[in-house]
């Protein structure tokens, strides 16, 4: 438990360094042994400034039998962005729950804010699936759409993604995904990863004046469209 590892005998630095250094522990920890469902479903791409710009090419043509000559098909080039956003959470606990030794319930909230952030990501990618009759992705049209445009020789052909059986009215949606390639449907862009970040310096201000240590989480990155080839979206 977190108070054994903590002596409330006398309150001091040492004392809360020794409650920090087991709050980003038990933090750590359970960030680990989540299991969210983005990563089966989305690319993971390092970000290193305020936005990523993606290029990408057309898809690539099929096999087909060699007779006569190579057919060479251009593949056309597009490109597009992803802009990071910035995510927080933020707790206080009162001086006297420390002082008084009542933190047994803190670790069970320490998880808790663990586990929010190993699974904000996937409250990101439902919002943008959610969206994806209406937001565009990197050809100009709404991810799921029945006018992708796809160039094949030198005619332009529209393609959709989206199911719905003739003579079928619309049921809840659902998704049928192809994650076996390279590539992927989503891409979750990480610019700092979720970490938890302490405040209890005595001579920080909203400290002394509120005699109040502050636990916060923050993160920065997004989510974002990748492939509309790859997912089918069934109404």
């Amino acid at each position: 438990m977190l108070k054994r590892n903590i002596d409330m005998a006398r309150m001091n630095q040492q004392t809360l360094n020794t409650l920090n250094a087991c709050v980003k522990t038990i933090f750590n920890k359970a960030l680990k042994v989540s299991s969210p469902l983005y990563p089966q479903i989305t690319t993971k791409a390092a970000s290193s400034g305020s936005v990523n710009v993606y290029a990408t090419l057309g898809a690539f043509p099929s096999l087909r039998e060699w007779v006569g000559d190579r057919v060479v098909k251009s593949l056309s080039v597009s490109s597009f962005t992803i802009e990071n956003r910035k995510f927080e959470s933020t707790v206080s606990i009162s001086r006297e729950q420390i002082e008084d030794d009542q933190i047994e319930l803190f670790g069970s909230v320490i998880r808790d804010m663990s586990e929010s952030a190993a699974i904000h990501p996937d409250e990101l990618l439902f919002e943008l699936i959610k969206k994806g009759f209406v937001q565009k992705c990197y050809d100009g049209v709404p991810f799921f759409s029945e006018n992708h445009p796809v160039t094949v020789g030198t005619e332009t052909k529209t393609v959709s993604n989206i199911l719905l059986p003739k003579g079928k009215e619309e049921s809840p949606l659902w998704l049928l995904i192809d994650n076996s390639r390279a590539v992927n449907p989503f891409i979750w862009q990480e610019r700092i990863p979720y970490s938890i970040d302490v405040i209890d310096d005595g001579n920080n201000r909203d400290v002394f004046m509120r005699d109040e240590y502050f636990y916060g989480i923050r993160g920065r990155g997004n989510m974002g469209y990748g492939s509309w080839r790859l997912p089918a979206r069934h109404r």
